[in-house]
């Protein structure tokens, strides 16, 4: 029960409600929400009635009984704590009846939102929510701040001293200063109101008194020092929509280490983007920047700052198609081709429409000569597998000098540009030399053939020659290895004289032409030959099973009994038989005569120890 002073007499009344209750599942597995239809009745009571001149007391009992999942009675007035609790829940139900509680301070929360409702008027739109939930003033409520309505109204309204200040954050597009939440006095609070509706305006008078200016200096003071103290996705979210387009020549107006600090948070356009080429060259978002915005100075200014830009592999790579999609710009990549995209040389390769292969490698030499610095060759392995005319000596110098080759790839990319710029056959012979010594490149490298024979170099034909001959004479000792691997395996199937023999396949997807075999305890027993005609192999799922066809040629009854692992009998058998006609069908073209295939499986220990 509790004491309260209403605005009226009041007789009991009860309130019903129904709606969807929501239940999780608990249990060992975990179970989707299930739903319920829940009723739920409040009931208030008022007893001793005391009339003063501010309204009526009384002792009040709100009860609530809910049936859902179950039947829940709870008294939302039983101490001053529930009631606080289910403050809401009751005025919500008294504000139909038109009853007020006295004795306690409350508000009502409103949320207000402002956007932009136009974008070609600039016509911007307060639109409120939320403004029916009630609360009991506690000190969360102090501390946000209590207003009262009529004086919200007019603030929000520009029409109250703040006006001025309020008309330039909003032609700023800084709407923070109203998108918030308000508490607001249930005294004051009225049943219904309407959004509110702001035209674009121009404030350029507003912005020359002198009052105004100091508030508008402290303002973006603020936000610089606020910008320095965040984060960067703070910053993301919280500056980048403040636009300073409208104001620009108020602006102009600041002092020029203000004026860099204020186009460093605000957003980035078309319209200030020439203030931030002329006067905070450093403020320009290359990731924002759009291919019409640009022009073939911005390179420039994107070199001089490339160190201190914060962008990510993606970002540079569309900054560089977009620079490079007009033939001056593509050159002037091209000519600072190292200092914009370093390892990324792809970015630039890929895209090139108006210089050659030779104007790019080139001028990624010369800069990498010019820094003075040892660059690993890999770095620019994109461009390796291009064609290239008319290279110089200089340039193999220059890679020979500066670029360091660790690699194959990199050693075949040393060696080609030696042969496309004409050095001296000894010279190449004995490159070639240093790098096998090394251990980074064999001249016998299939890949350094075409080199050889385009730029016919005398020693490398020699050398396709002679690797040519090691093949041969190497591909002749495979095969006699291989036939006489067979013939162990052959062999072995013979002195078994068994019909089937357990084994193991061993696959190597290098060698398509035979498969090599082992006991079922892994030792090597040779390999089959793709084109076998004895033996024929079955897979199991455990064990395979090679069959000795010379054998099975000479069964007379027509019938193949296979006795196999019982793991292995399904997929022997196949889906409806499929693979088991296979088998019969693929003996039979090998000259056997059979009419039928048994499959007897079992165990391991009855197969490989009873079953003879």
């Amino acid at each position: 029960m509790i004491q309260v002073l209403l605005n009226k007499k009041v007789l009991d009344f009860e309130t019903n409600y129904s709606y969807y209750d929501f239940k999780e599942e608990t249990g060992e597995f975990l179970q989707p929400a299930n739903s319920k239809k829940a009723v739920e009745t409040n009931l208030y009571l008022f007893q001793n009635p005391r009339i003063v001149p501010e309204g009526v007391w009384y002792e009040m009992t709100v009860v609530r009984r809910k049936e859902s999942f179950e039947t829940i009675t709870v008294d939302l007035t039983e101490n001053e704590e529930s009631f606080r609790k289910y403050f809401k829940d009751i005025a919500k139900d008294f504000r139909k009846l038109n009853i007020k509680i006295l004795n306690y301070d409350s508000v009502h929360l409103i949320h207000a939102y402002m956007y932009i409702e136009d974008f070609d008027t600039g016509l911007t739109k307060i639109k409120f929510t939320n403004f029916n939930e009630q609360y009991l003033v506690d000190d969360e409520v102090i501390e946000h701040g209590v207003h009262d309505f009529s004086i919200l109204m007019a603030y929000l309204r520009e029409e109250d001293e703040n006006a001025n200040m309020l008309k330039f954050y909003r032609t700023i597009g800084d709407f923070r200063y109203v998108n918030d939440r308000f508490y607001i006095s249930a005294d004051t609070m009225q049943d219904h109101f309407d959004d509110i509706f702001h035209e674009s305006e121009d404030i350029s008078e507003i912005l020359r008194g002198q009052k105004m200016r100091e508030l508008v200096i402290d303002y973006f003071k603020s936000r610089v020092s606020e910008y320095d103290k965040s984060g960067e996705f703070y910053r993301n979210s919280k500056f980048n929509y403040i636009n300073i387009d409208k104001i620009q020549d108020f602006i102009l107006t600041l002092p020029d280490e203000l004026i860099k600090q204020v186009l460093r948070i605000t957003e980035q356009t078309s319209q200030n983007l020439h203030l931030r080429r002329l006067l905070a060259e450093d403020t320009i978002d290359w990731k924002q920047i759009k291919e019409y915005q640009l022009r073939t100075s911005d390179i420039d200014l994107f070199l001089k700052y490339r160190d201190l830009v914060e962008i990510d592999n993606d970002a540079l790579e569309k900054l560089i198609a977009k620079f490079m999609n007009d033939p001056e710009r593509e050159v002037k990549v091209v000519q600072h081709a190292w200092s914009l995209c370093g390892c990324f040389q792809w970015y630039i390769s890929e895209r090139l429409k108006t210089c050659t292969r030779e104007d790019h490698l080139r001028s990624v030499l010369d800069e990498v000569k010019q820094s003075g610095e040892i660059v690993k060759a890999d770095a620019i392995r994109s461009l390796f597998n291009y064609r290239y005319m008319n290279l110089t000596k200089e340039d193999y110098d220059i890679f020979h000098q500066f670029f360091e080759v660790r690699d194959v790839s990199a050693a075949r990319f040393l060696i080609k540009i030696a042969l496309i710029s004409g050095q001296e056959p000894d010279e190449i012979r004995g490159l070639i030399y240093k790098l096998e010594t090394d251990d980074l490149i064999s001249r016998y490298n299939p890949g350094l053939f075409d080199y050889y024979q385009n730029y016919s170099f005398k020693e490398g034909l020699k050398w396709i020659d002679e690797f040519q001959a090691m093949e041969k004479a190497k591909k002749f000792e495979q095969e006699k290895a291989r036939t006489r691997k067979a013939a162990k395996l052959s062999k072995f199937i013979k002195d078994t004289k068994d019909l089937v023999v357990v084994v193991k396949s061993v696959y190597d997807p290098r060698n398509k032409d035979y498969v090599a075999i082992n006991s079922r305890h892994g030792e090597d027993l040779g390999i089959l030959l793709s084109d076998e005609k004895n033996l024929f192999l079955i897979e199991g799922r455990k064990y395979d099973y090679i069959i000795n066809v010379e054998r099975v040629r000479k069964l007379r009854n027509g019938i193949l009994h296979l006795d196999v692992f019982e793991g292995d009998a399904g997929t022997l058998v196949g889906r409806d038989g499929s693979n088991i006609r296979y088998i019969l069908e693929r003996l039979n073209q090998l000259g056997c005569n059979l009419s039928n295939i048994k499959i007897y499986s079992h165990n391991e220990v009855d197969l490989f120890y009873s079953v003879s």
